[in-house]
């Protein structure tokens, strides 16, 4: 299950019992699970992480998982259509990107992290000014929904189209991504990590 985002604060009392601190109500939460906590000079510390987990394991009726599952994969839909559809690489970048938030990381195989949207856009407008995209498979494989994140694996197979005129290149490819709900209800990826399945590809070995 992948967890919201929560904030958590632990006190040395209790408003209800103020002769009992974190340690304290932490243990009695960790019994009521089947856990357990070792005491000790970082009791405190410990306490915070228990309660980190209690929280994130709780059950959280208010999620529509079947409603968020069908947003994200008409996203996902809608924004590869829109790709492989567009007229110029404007058009393409366009759809790339609108579903990226400024805070977006990638992390492209053979090559380091890209931190920020304008990082993220700048190796696209290269790579799509080489390579179009068409796509036989986009499936959703795996997806775990939370409260307001979201992991998605999956596997996409298909051709990079050179704009050179050569030779389509095959891909077979596998991805993990994490999403985040907006405030609108609409998700987008924050993160997104990917390798080829297949051992010859080069593709990825090139350099701007």
């Amino acid at each position: 299950m992948v967890a919201g985002r929560l904030s958590v604060s632990v006190d040395d009392g209790n408003a209800s019992d103020p002769d009992k601190g974190a340690s304290y109500h932490a243990n009695e939460a960790a019994k009521s699970t089947g856990g357990y906590l070792m005491k000790g000079r970082n009791s405190r510390t410990v306490a915070a992480g228990v309660a980190i987990l209690v929280v994130a394991c709780a059950p959280d009726g208010a999620v529509d998982r079947e409603a968020d599952r069908e947003a994200i994969a008409s996203m996902y839909a809608e924004r590869s259509e829109r790709m492989q559809g567009g007229s110029s690489l404007e058009d393409v970048l366009e759809a790339y990107m609108s579903v990226l938030p400024e805070d977006v990381v990638w992390m492209p195989q053979n090559s380091p992290p890209l931190v920020g949207k304008q990082a993220v856009e700048s190796w696209a407008r290269d790579f799509f000014a080489r390579y179009s995209l068409d796509v036989d498979s986009l499936p959703m494989d795996i997806l775990e929904i939370g409260t307001d994140l979201a992991l998605r694996r999956w596997r996409s197979v298909g051709r990079y189209i050179p704009s050179d005129g050569s030779e389509p290149v095959p891909y077979d490819q596998k991805y993990v991504d994490c999403l985040r709900k907006t405030t609108d209800g609409s998700w987008q990826v924050v993160m997104h990590m990917w390798s080829s399945n297949n051992a010859d590809a080069t593709i990825w070995d090139e350099r701007p």
